[in-house]
């Protein structure tokens, strides 16, 4: 994660307030120790400070539920803990992420950071099966719907963009004006990710998005951000060089933005960034090949993500009973 992208998230400050916290809550002071010591160690070696969050509300939740000293819990006490968790209404992903993050700090506990000890390496992370329903998916109608509601242009864009597009939700936030070409027959951003620079071809969402860039405050600054508060919100801000302090778009404001459209459109589906990129994959998969699914999406060549995607679209076997059912006509 680039330092762009952190702030982004907020994440130092969401870090700081996490040790905050731990400071203050009810845990012995034994184990507030262990877990700066495992951040610090972590942070050392490169972890990001949104991990690092994750890492100490985990640990905190942990502390409590063990209450004694984490360098005297037994696998019974683990046993438990996991058993708590599992009475939690989280996702399979963020249950997943708990145990790792306990192993993870056992492995540094007892293990010198290099050996995982006894006591959590019979702990599975095995990855959930996707559980979401085709139609639990959000459709184009359904983002139309939410775009027909928006109050700001920008809003309109950015939801448009963010389906027709599928890119994760960081590299949409760090897009930048000199990012976007406009042309024809085709227009495309070109989006930072893991697997590097793309080109990410857009159609549908060109009209928003040239309306949007018109009313840009920095329009004519190629390095400012293309995601800003709207107008009304910066009318007090001036550009510095091109830092555009205090108006860039956050993870969270983006998250607002989502939940309220898609409630006034009455679009009762669980919404959130990650599930537009889920709901145009599946989308695509009907229509690309695994490699152009690779490509469009900036999964690497040895990922498996286009053929779960297009396991789930159903699209070899639609094929096949279409030829079957030709055969008797």
């Amino acid at each position: 994660m680039n330092k762009k992208l952190d702030d982004i998230y907020s994440s130092e400050k969401r870090f700081q307030s996490a040790l905050k916290t731990l400071e203050t809550c009810g845990i012995c002071e034994e184990n507030k120790q262990h877990i700066q010591k495992f951040v610090q160690s972590k942070r050392a070696c490169g972890v990001k400070p949104i991990r690092l969050k994750k890492q100490v509300a985990v640990l905190r939740t942990f502390s409590q539920i063990v209450a004694k000293d984490l360098e005297n819990v037994t696998k019974e006490d683990i046993e438990l803990y996991l058993c708590e968790l599992e009475k939690h209404n989280y996702s399979s992903w963020t249950k997943i992420d708990y145990k790792v993050v306990i192993k993870s700090f056992y492995k540094w506990l007892l293990g010198e950071d290099e050996v995982t000890p006894k006591l959590v390496s019979w702990i599975k992370n095995k990855e959930p099966r996707d559980c979401i329903m085709p139609e639990e998916l959000l459709t184009e109608q359904d983002v139309l719907s939410a775009i027909s509601v928006c109050q700001f242009v920008r809003d309109k864009a950015f939801i448009h963009l963010l389906y027709e597009s599928g890119v994760r939700i960081g590299e949409l936030l760090t897009l930048k004006i000199k990012h976007i070409t406009f042309a024809e027959p085709i227009s495309s951003i070109l989006v930072n990710g893991k697997t590097g620079q793309r080109r990410v071809p857009i159609i549908k969402s060109v009209t928003p998005l040239k309306k949007w860039i018109e009313q840009h405050p920095y329009k004519d600054n190629p390095e400012s951000l293309v995601w800003i508060k709207t107008n009304e919100r910066i009318s007090n801000l001036r550009v510095q060089g091109n830092r555009l302090p205090n108006s860039v778009l956050c993870y969270s404001a983006v998250k607002k933005l989502i939940s309220v459209n898609f409630k006034i459109a009455k679009v009762t589906k669980k919404v959130n960034p990650h599930m537009f990129r889920h709901s145009r994959a599946t989308f695509l998969a009907k229509h690309l090949t695994e490699a152009q699914l690779k490509q469009f999406f900036g999964w690497t060549q040895s990922s498996d993500m286009a053929a779960r995607y297009v396991h789930l679209s159903g699209r070899d076997l639609d094929s096949i009973m279409l030829q079957i059912n030709s055969a008797y006509h």
